[in-house]
């Protein structure tokens, strides 16, 4: 990503890739289990993919779709 940010005009050190974590937790784990399950159903992945696509320029709709995120 770094040698894309210098092609584009930009200091690749002022480039930094944030990672995102969202954690979801519970009394028990298997609350925790339940509550992402809902969330979960909630997205829809396919809409992303295009999106996902053209911001890394990875043709990502060339993988499957997996809900098992492990």
């Amino acid at each position: 990503m770094k040698d894309r940010v210098g092609k584009a005009g930009r200091n690749p050190d002022d480039y930094a890739i944030l990672v995102s974590v969202d954690p979801i937790v519970g009394e028990t784990e298997s609350v925790a289990r339940e509550k992402q399950a809902y969330v979960d159903d909630l997205v829809d992945p396919r809409p992303g993919i295009p999106f996902m696509s053209a911001r890394t320029g990875l043709d990502l709709s060339q993988y499957p779709i997996s809900k098992d995120r492990r």
